[in-house]
């Protein structure tokens, strides 16, 4: 399977998200993650263990600080490098 055959395959998403340093209102997303079927509670935790120990993703410092969520469809969509407008995404 080519990469752009498993992207078009993408149904669904993890976000890990955490606070913003620059606006106490508003969240950074630092990673997501494209999945073809709906993810278990073990892909949440698989998720974290890699970031935790993986040094590629740059989090094994900050994930702790973060929070791991299912992306909204438009996230997902966004992601998979569709052409919307970024309010959309919001």
């Amino acid at each position: 399977m080519t990469d752009k055959e498993f992207i078009k395959k993408i149904k669904y998403g993890l976000i890990v998200i955490k606070e913003s340093k620059d606006d106490d209102n508003c969240i950074d997303i630092v990673h997501f993650c494209g999945y073809h079927k709906k993810p278990t509670k073990k892909d949440v935790k698989a998720l974290i263990k890699e970031l935790k120990e993986d040094k590629e993703f740059g989090l094994v410092e900050t994930i702790d600080d973060c929070e791991v969520i299912e992306a909204p469809k438009e996230l997902v969509e966004f992601y998979k490098g569709k052409k919307m407008k970024w309010t959309q995404a919001i």
